[in-house]
């Protein structure tokens, strides 16, 4: 730094000589108090001697204010030692010598007082004052201080550490290297051979010397790369470096430093233990478990020399087929020189050890060697049951093996037998009890290490598995703390005990922060009753997905979506929250809700119901056609999600024709097969029986996918069109089609059978006259009297024939008579039952005062035989055939939804089995003349025909339901006899139909009953509950806080029956009463669960008068009982 001498001259004479002093002494000022050393005017205190003992302070500036800690005020117009004693001397005799002589000085001191360094340049301004400038170098000399202890330690630790040091020009180039550089060569290299020497000639490896060099020049640093260096002799020593790149202060590379650290070691003893573990932590049926991977074969051999020399037993270690894994141990010439030294000797000890050494639980193996004679023992070595080796011992004699059998062995291996015979005579000698004990320590020990070599598999497998978790936990861990979202950890009563970085850098503040912090603290919206309630949701359900407001370090609210997932960790419980910031979707939905609005306006203008909805399936349109249409309000609906728009139009969530946009074309084909798509567009029609009151309504519909801008998809759009008035017109021209197609052939089946009729009679007439006259002319016994049989039977039945095709046709001359049908069917019972066989029930269920019926008795008996021979022929083996009777009487509400009927009293037959019954396309087809089901010859396709001829000739109705392998139901509708037939009472409100104001939850299947049923009954005054399907009906039942009186629902459904939704439906409401309805008869559906017994039952179709009655019936059975409510409700109206 640049020094700075002032002088103040304060002469009189001299102020007087220069005008324009003032300005010049506050230039000086100005300069004095903006320099950063410090200043200081100061005037020396003599004795009387003339010696310097103190010195006061005239003036300071700021920068001395800051070096020394003291204020200009406490030091000007003192003296040192009253500011700060006591004084070293060694300042007043420094400028004591300046102030007496006049002589500059400048000089370095350390104050005590104050622990700072200083560098100082005094100079005297007038008699007995001086003027000191400080510098303050007390950092200066601290880093003088640790430069030199750092070069101490360094020079120390490069000449005694245990790591090679090196320096390296950057033209690799070796400046220095540590003496430990020898012992790092094992002696090969000395320092002071390899200072000069190029330094990367001595990589082994010039791939790995590149990489270095680059991970080096990228990073100016490397830490623990691992290398190859080359030694004199040429071996490899493994080597970690760790190196630096040094630069000047231009960033010029200068040199390089860095240490070695030998390695080799610790690579072998890791790639051995790699070894051990991929082993060890196999299971324990892998063939690939070897033993000298269980175990350090220098340790067993260790243990196997000592066993030997403890013992005076041979002994070595093999594998399970004999061949040796240890170096034999005290082995006796005559084996190891002699008998193992010829082909054959050697691989009958090697066959011999292999069944020595096989593995036993019981004990050892002892038995003489099969290569020689000699005493042999064995112990198996296994782990988890396989067997890994064999410990062998033996090479001793007792006085079993003599020279003789000694000589003969020589013989048969081809060895010499005088040395065999020598060799023989210093085996040791070892009594066979002695032997034995020794054989029961080998399996004692040879039984430990089978233990030892489990446990380790234990172990290593223990090892491995916790290894993975490890990793898992960490990689877990890290994708947490690396996540984008922001992550809290948070114990149930809202502690926040971990966070991630985005946490803290989404809200502002340090992790020990939030950790201190709570839910309510940083959740703007935070309520301790909605806290309790998510909660134990999350617990029911795992996890859930809300949105909120958080609350930032700096006070900012961000919008958020939490997602929250309830976990344990053994006895702990926590929540763990991901946190979305959604500003830019908040600020993108609000763009957009601008733009729906403008749109909006467009679209509530249009005259067709149309709505839209977003990618989240939330309605944000709804116009006011749509409104029209479905009777909701659009404030009922705009938000919501979740299949909401359906609900309108199927009374439930489910997809509709707005979703079809999601699948492909070919889910489309198979699931929905009245929809189209045209480009991407969708089109459809259906009815929806919730639309018109009830009434039901048919509607068109197309819908397409909305686009933003940049094309990307926004949402849906569907536009509605109501085709209700077009379709009844397309449905009268079509069924007046059929019915002209049908006439046309009825009518052109009877011309043709008007035509033939009469000749064709004649004829048959003729026949069968003759056929009895030749008849009565011969005795039953003869042979032509048979064949004349034949004859006129066939013409009976050709005359039967031509009736049915006149009845069909309705052309069969009738005389109509008043029929009772009850005394005609009893009257038919017995040969009914001839008819359908032995092996099927006849199962008549008369009804009461039926009244009479206008049809010819012939016509009647011929349309009950034939329904009860189709009825037989649908049966397979065993079965029923049910024939009912019963009064049933219609007034104009029923005959609105039931056109082929007209106001009146009728009186309805039924025959039904339970037989295979029939499919849509048999069905369709079923009143076709010469249309059959039946194999060739058993069916000729007209009795069908014949009947559906009979009732329209009569004026009666016949209606067929059926599905297959549900049985069959045909119910005939025959009006009843004019004069037996009561003047119908007025249908007011008193004579038609009993009213009530009970609750009653109808289950109905069918859209178009289900809607009639609840109008009609509406109308009565009851409050009805609809419900489409059983699982409906289930939830409106639990929703439901008041009284159900009655359930009405229909036996047969897709989900489950009507019994079953009973039983469930009475663990809700105990005393529920409930009322069966079904188009079967009863005994035929009785397999649906609808029992005859103590059930009540009305057969569809059915008239309002009789539903009413039927009602009253059961809601007045057991009045005493208390109405069917919750259990749950009477807590809530109690509470």
């Amino acid at each position: 730094m640049k020094k700075i001498v002032m002088h103040e001259n304060h002469s009189g004479q001299n102020h007087q000589q220069n005008k324009p002093l003032p300005n010049s002494e506050d230039s000086y000022r100005q300069l004095i108090n903006n320099i950063h050393n410090g200043y200081a005017l100061y005037e020396i205190v003599l004795n009387d001697q003339g010696h310097p003992i103190n010195y006061r302070f005239l003036e300071v500036n700021p920068a001395f204010e800051q070096m020394t800690g003291f204020k200009s005020e406490s030091l000007v117009g003192h003296t040192l030692l009253e500011v700060m004693p006591p004084t070293e001397p060694g300042w007043l005799d420094q400028y004591g010598k300046v102030a007496l002589t006049g002589e500059s000085i400048h000089f370095e001191n350390f104050d005590k007082r104050i622990n700072r360094h200083f560098e100082v340049t005094a100079i005297r301004t007038s008699s007995n004052q001086l003027a000191c400038i400080y510098n303050d170098i007390t950092t200066h000399k601290q880093t003088e201080e640790a430069l030199r202890e750092s070069k101490l330690k360094y020079q120390n630790l490069f000449e005694n550490t245990q790591e090679t040091f090196f320096e390296v020009s950057i033209d690799g180039i070796l400046l220095d290297v540590s003496p430990s550089v020898q012992q790092l060569s094992k002696g090969q290299y000395k320092r002071q051979d390899l200072i000069g020497k190029p330094l990367f000639d001595f990589y082994a490896d010039y791939t790995e010397r590149k990489k270095y060099l680059e991970a080096l020049q990228k990073n100016d640093f490397v830490t623990g790369y691992e290398i190859k260096i080359k030694n004199f002799d040429g071996s490899i020593i493994n080597c970690s470096i760790s190196s630096r790149m040094q630069r000047d202060g231009h960033g010029k590379p200068l040199k390089i430093i860095g240490s070695l650290i030998d390695i080799t070691d610790r690579k072998r003893t890791e790639e051995a233990l790699e070894k051990r573990m991929i082993a060890l932590a196999q299971p324990l049926h892998s063939q690939n478990i070897t033993f000298e991977e269980l175990f350090n074969l220098d340790d067993i051999q260790r243990l196997q020399d000592e066993f030997s020399d403890a013992t005076g037993v041979a002994s070595i270690i093999t594998h399970p087929d004999g061949t040796p894994l240890t170096a034999p141990s005290n082995f006796c010439r005559l084996c190891s020189e002699i008998i193992r030294n010829t082909e054959t000797g050697r691989t009958n000890c090697f066959r011999s050890d292999a069944v020595i050494g096989r593995a036993c639980i019981e004990g050892p193996t002892i038995q003489t060697c099969l290569s020689g004679g000699l005493w042999d023992a064995g112990a198996g070595i296994t782990v988890g049951g396989r067997h890994i080796a064999n410990w062998l011992i033996g090479q001793v004699r007792d006085e079993t093996q003599t020279e003789v059998k000694m000589r003969a062995y020589a013989r048969d291996i081809g060895a010499d037998e005088d040395s065999v015979v020598e060799a023989f005579s210093e085996v040791p000698a070892m009594s066979r009890v002695q032997f034995e004990k020794i054989a029961r320590v080998l399996f004692t020990l040879a039984s430990q290490l089978s233990t030892l070599a489990f446990q380790n598999v234990q172990q290593a497998r223990f090892i491995a598995e916790h290894k993975q978790a490890e990793e898992a936990l960490q990689l877990t861990r890290f994708s947490i703390e690396h996540a984008s979202d922001a992550v809290f950890w948070t114990t149930l009563d809202t502690h926040i005990v971990d966070v991630n970085e985005a946490a803290c850098r989404t809200l502002g503040y340090t992790r020990q922060e939030l950790l201190q912090l709570r839910v309510a603290d940083i959740d703007a919206h935070f309520q301790e009753d909605l806290w309790e309630k998510n909660l134990a949701e999350q617990k029911l359900r795992g996890s859930m997905k809300f949105e909120s407001e958080h609350l930032t370090k700096d006070g900012r609210l961000i919008p958020v979506e939490i997602v929250s997932n309830y976990v344990q960790f053994g006895d702990e419980e926590r929540l763990c929250c991901f946190v979305r910031d959604i500003s830019e979707r908040k600020q993108a939905e609000a763009a957009l809700l601008a733009e729906r609005r403008y749109l909006t306006d467009i679209i509530d203008s249009l005259p067709d119901p149309t709505f839209i909805i977003d990618n989240d399936r939330r309605i944000v349109v709804w116009n006011r056609a749509i409104e029209e249409m479905t009777k909701v309000k659009r404030e009922d609906l705009l938000g919501k999600g979740d299949y909401a728009y359906s609900v309108p139009f199927y009374g439930e969530r489910r997809p509709i024709l707005v979703d079809l946009l999601n699948i492909t074309d070919t889910e489309m084909e198979s699931a929905y097969s009245t929809v189209r798509r045209s480009d991407d567009k969708v089109y459809a029609e259906a009815f929806i029986q919730n639309l018109n009151d009830g009434n039901g309504a048919y509607l068109w519909g197309v819908t397409a996918p909305l686009y933003d801008q940049s094309g990307l998809r926004i949402g849906a759009i569907e536009v509605i069109k109501d085709i209700t008035e077009l379709k009844k017109s397309e449905k009268t021209t079509i069924q007046l089609q059929e019915q002209l197609l049908q006439a046309q052939k009825i009518e052109s089946v009877g011309r043709l059978a008007g035509g033939v009729a009469h000749d064709f009679n004649n004829m048959l007439g003729v026949i069968i006259g003759h056929a009895e006259l030749a008849q009565s002319q011969l005795e039953k016994t003869q042979p032509l009297f048979h064949n004349l049989e034949e004859i006129r039977k066939a013409a009976q039945r050709s005359a039967d024939l031509t009736r049915q095709l006149l009845a069909f046709a309705r052309k069969q001359p009738i005389v109509p008579e008043s029929v009772d049908l009850n005394k005609t069917i009893e009257g038919m019972l017995a040969m009914l039952r001839r008819l359908i066989g032995e092996d099927i029930l006849l199962d008549w269920k008369p009804g009461n005062n039926l009244g009479l019926i206008n049809i010819d008795p012939s016509q009647l008996n011929q349309v009950i035989v034939n329904l009860c021979v189709n009825a037989r022929d649908a049966i397979t083996d065993t079965g029923t055939v049910s024939i009912a009777t019963d009064s049933i009487a219609t007034d104009e509400t029923f005959c609105r939804t039931h056109s082929d009927f007209s106001p009146g009293e009728y009186v309805l037959l039924t025959v039904s089995d339970n037989g295979c019954g029939m499919g849509k396309e048999a069905l369709a087809h079923l009143f076709e003349p010469f249309y059959t089901t039946k194999e060739m010859g058993k069916g000729t396709g007209l009795g069908l025909a014949m009947i559906h001829g009979i009732v329209k000739q009569n004026k009666g109705i016949i209606q067929v339901q059926s599905e297959p392998a549900l049985g069959s139901t045909f119910k005939i509708y025959f009006p009843k006899r004019e004069k037996d037939i009561a003047v119908m009472p007025t249908r007011d409100s008193t004579n038609v139909a009993m009213r009530g104001n009970e609750s009653i939850l109808l289950v109905e299947d069918e859209p178009m009953v289900l809607g009639m049923t609840t109008t009609m009954l509406e109308l009565q005054g009851y409050k009805v509950i609809p419900a489409k399907t059983p699982d409906a009906a289930l939830r409106l039942a639990s929703e439901h806080a008041g009284t159900i009186h009655l359930l009405i629902t229909d036996v047969v459904m897709p989900e489950m029956n009507g019994k079953d939704l009973a039983k469930k439906l009475s663990a809700l409401y105990p005393n529920l009463k409930c009322l069966f309805m079904s188009g079967y008869t009863a005994n035929v559906i009785a397999h649906h669960g609808v029992l005859d017994e103590g059930v009540y039952f009305i057969q569809k179709p059915f008239e309002l008068k009789d539903l009413t009655n039927k009602i009253r019936n059961v809601l007045e059975a057991d009045h005493d009982k208390e109405p069917s409510t919750r259990p749950d409700s009477h807590m809530k109206n109690t509470s």
